[in-house]
């Protein structure tokens, strides 16, 4: 690279190629000119485009293909990071577009606070307050971002992480009242559900250690959630990890819960097929197939994770075709679990495939 890059943010393009923006260089300035990694290993300036604000782990999200060839981000700048710009970046060439698209959160949404590609086009954002919005990507070239309330916590909680879970909903742990690293104050031990129906957050189960700065939480292929670290610096030093278990593996008596079967699926899922099928120990049981890309979290920013949701029929009694994502917008090139999901909402173990072109 060009630029020393403390504190960058990295996301994999629709393209393929890579995209690393913001972060501090050797000088302890700001690296505003973004970089991006090509297919044969070779770096590229993106000319034409400085990135001037938050520039520690600026929010990047890919959005839906508004041109041909033509990657779209949009990254949350500006002070609080409210604002909502686009960076469009030719496939070709090495120069970009960076606009303003007008919109803003309500409020501030620092760079302690997490948010989560919930699908293609939405992004679930946590205010500073706690309070959380949609932001929803637009799909023209002509159309705008928009923003609406997605309920509130019941507490402000910087540094905490979203994970995203196979049912599409979202899983806030960690974090606490304070924003200093070092301050012990109003610790969020509690989770957080929010409902991808609803749209509302649900108090669940505690941890036993707080999980404040440096912390991190991944989705397992059994559908928990390993929550680890923090501290260094911090008030509790995190050589730790704790497993969250969700509701939906257990029965309303405690007892674990019949989970759907997922025997075997294809290494690579191709997008716009509709010839893959995968087994299942009953496919008339199988009501969701969900899909959600595996992490890339640090400082309460996970880079790569989304979800989608996909198409299937029935063929026979163990085997569904699926309906791959159309695009690489909306399933960018990685690795993904894939799950199915029973009427009762209880995913299966998942299994890892890869999604490419």
């Amino acid at each position: 690279m060009a630029y020393g890059r403390w504190y960058g943010s990295q996301v994999t393009l629709a393209s393929g190629r890579l995209l690393v923006a913001g972060g501090i260089d050797e000088a302890d300035g700001f690296s505003v000119t973004p970089e991006i990694r090509n297919s044969d290993g070779s770096w590229s300036k993106v000319s034409n485009v400085e990135i001037g604000d938050n520039l520690y782990y600026p929010r990047l999200l890919v959005g839906p293909q508004l041109a041909p060839n033509v990657d779209s981000v949009y990254i949350l700048a500006g002070v609080g990071q409210r604002s909502v710009y686009r960076l469009d970046l030719p496939v070709a060439g090495t120069e970009g577009t960076l606009v303003n698209t007008g919109i803003r959160l309500s409020a501030a949404a620092g760079w302690e606070r997490p948010l989560a590609m919930v699908n293609a086009t939405q992004v679930l954002v946590q205010l500073d307050s706690g309070a959380t919005e949609l932001l929803t990507l637009p799909t023209t070239a002509t159309g705008k971002p928009s923003v609406k309330s997605a309920g509130r916590m019941i507490q402000a909680r910087p540094w905490s992480n979203f994970t995203v879970l196979p049912t599409g909903d979202v899983l806030a742990n960690g974090g606490s009242g304070a924003v200093e690293v070092e301050k012990l104050v109003k610790v969020a031990y509690h989770a957080e559900l929010w409902s991808a129906k609803t749209q509302t957050w649900t108090t669940m189960a505690s941890e036993l250690r707080p999980r404040l700065y440096h912390s991190t939480a991944v989705l397992l292929a059994d559908g928990r959630v390993q929550s680890m670290g923090g501290g260094a610096p911090g008030p509790v030093l995190g050589t730790n990890a704790q497993t969250y278990s969700p509701s939906y593996l257990f029965n309303t008596d405690g007892r674990a819960s019949v989970r759907p079967t997922l025997n075997a699926i294809p290494a690579v899922l191709n997008l716009g097929s509709t010839t893959r099928t995968i087994t299942v120990g009953d496919a008339s049981t199988i009501k969701r197939v969900t899909l959600v890309k595996t992490s890339s979290v640090t400082h309460s920013y996970n880079t790569e994770q989304r979800f989608l949701e996909l198409g299937f029929t029935q063929v026979n009694a163990t085997t569904l075709r699926l309906t791959a994502p159309a695009n690489a917008a909306t399933a960018t090139p990685g690795y993904y679990w894939l799950s199915v999901i029973n009427a009762a909402e209880v995913p299966s173990i998942s299994k890892l495939v890869a999604v490419l072109q």
